[in-house]
This record gives C-alpha cells, structure tokens and sequence, in this order.
C-alpha cells in the first residue's frame, strides 16, 4: 500500500517512484519471472521492509508500475495533441508518442500481465490499457470516421490496427541500427519508418497513389 505521507503531484513519494523506476527497468528486461524482490531491493538500495511499506508484493509493484506508465503516457498523448490539426496531423503526433515512449513495449507488459498476475491485478491493468491507451485513438478514429476521412472498418478495429502497427516498430530503430546490415539491403534503415511514414502507410497502403484504385 502505498503511504500518504509527502505524495508528490504524480500520486507517489521519491522512494516509491525510486522502487517503481528500478522494477520497471528489470521487469522489462528480464520479465516478471526472472525478477525477484531481493532484485529490486538491491538494485534500488533500499530494505526489502522498507519496499513492504509501499508495496504489498511483487504483483502489486508490478501493476503500479503499469498503471505509472499507462498513465505517463496518456499524458504525453494529451500534450502530443494540443495544436495538431487534421487527421494525419493528429495520428501522426499519437504514432510519436508510442513509437518513442522510453520502456514502452506495451506487448511485453501484456504478455507479463497475462502470464503471471492473478485476475484482480489483471483486471485494473486492463482498464487502465482501456483508459489510457485504447481510447484516445479510438477518439481519434471515430471523430476520422464521422467526417468521412476513415471508412470500411470499425473505429475500435482501426485503433487495433494502429497500435498493432505501431507497437511493432516501438524501439526498431535501436534494435537494428548498431547491425551489419548485408549490402542489398543496406538502406533499409529506421529513419524510414518515422512517424509520419507509418501514419502514411497506415492510411494510404504501400501502392503506388495511381494503382490505389485498382487495389481497392
């Protein structure tokens, strides 16, 4: 549980957002599993009573972690959106936000939250990936869907699609830019899939504009 005592304005004191950024960075990347609370607790150097204090077990440090980054990054979602305008625009600064958000594999946090947390914890991260996440772009598809902008789907489909899209290129850029990439694709490299491009792909396709037509 976490203590009232000197709550800063994101709800948690420095020593538990201090446990929060330590466990977030060993649950992403060694996973639920492979993380124990003497991990954290050495890692953060803190006592393990003192992590018991904020934090009733490993679960709950593991959803408050979650519920932390969904809402950081409805946060920078909502800062993203002030002053774009149009569609694209708007897809655009939403595609920033989720392909640039530090420790923001959300595939991973679901893949652990579904492998390991009992229904009660699944449950509250579910709804804030509802809140948080899901909804500001399905808000987005929606309004694109009522002035004709966006057709031929649903706009809870649309926004699958999207995070789909998005979430498989979160991080890509630092995943391969340090490889020996062979020569016949020496050019395929992560400055072509910038936010602005993925939008494009994501509402016009990969055909050529004067073939769009035939394809459809």
């Amino acid at each position: 549980m976490i203590a009232s005592d000197t709550i800063t304005t994101s709800g948690y004191n420095p020593t538990a957002l201090k446990i929060l950024h330590t466990a977030a960075q060993l649950f992403m990347q060694l996973g639920y599993r492979a993380v124990s609370i003497n991990d954290i607790v050495k890692a953060a150097e803190i006592t393990k009573p003192t992590l018991y204090y904020y934090f009733a077990d490993k679960a709950e440090l593991f959803t408050q972690m979650g519920l932390q980054k969904l809402e950081a990054m409805h946060a920078a979602i909502d800062a993203a959106l002030v002053g774009a305008r149009g569609l694209e625009a708007r897809l655009a600064a939403l595609a920033g936000v989720l392909l640039n958000a530090s420790d923001g594999d959300m595939r991973l946090m679901r893949h652990e939250m579904a492998e390991h947390l009992g229904p009660a914890h699944q449950a509250r991260l579910a709804q804030a990936f509802q809140q948080h996440l899901f909804m500001p772009i399905y808000h987005e598809m929606q309004a694109g869907i009522e002035r004709g902008a966006l057709a031929q789907h649903s706009a809870a489909e649309l926004t699958m699609l999207f995070l789909a899209l998005m979430e498989a290129f979160h991080g890509y850029g630092g995943q391969i830019s340090g490889m020996q990439l062979p020569p016949q694709i020496g050019q395929f490299r992560p400055q072509v899939f910038t936010p602005a491009a993925l939008v494009g792909m994501f509402l016009y396709g990969v055909a050529r504009t004067e073939e769009r037509g035939a394809t459809e």
